[in-house]
């Protein structure tokens, strides 16, 4: 299956729609569009023009350090941080500081926002 980028519209309007987490779910993909599948709904959305970025190549391989955090917590401060993100992709950096993990965005017209994880 070829890789694509589905807008984030898409994904969350897919997770609402799947409730139970035992759906199987068929997967069709064409230059164009991308289509999920299951015994009750289908759900068809265009795909983003453009190619993901090659992750592998920012991501040291012989990393031998470990982070977890709270999923949960994770994304709350993800999604409290990124709404006031003056990106289009409201995209969230992050960056370790002894033991918290700073999470903050691009708007240079606003104080800037930070949160952290613990």
């Amino acid at each position: 299956m070829p890789g694509v980028i589905v807008p984030r519209k898409t994904v969350n309007e897919l997770r609402k729609l799947l409730d139970d987490d035992e759906t199987e779910i068929a997967v069709s993909v064409s230059e164009t569009k991308v289509r999920f599948a299951t015994p009750t709904l289908t759900l068809t959305s265009k795909v983003i023009d453009g190619t993901f970025p090659d992750y592998t190549r920012v991501i040291p391989s012989n990393n031998t350090r470990k982070l977890e955090v709270d999923a949960g917590d994770f994304a709350k401060a993800v999604d409290r941080v990124a709404t006031v993100s003056s990106e289009r992709s409201r995209a969230v950096k992050l960056a370790l500081d002894e033991d918290r993990l700073i999470l903050s965005v691009n708007a240079p017209d606003r104080v800037p926002p930070m949160t952290s994880c613990p």
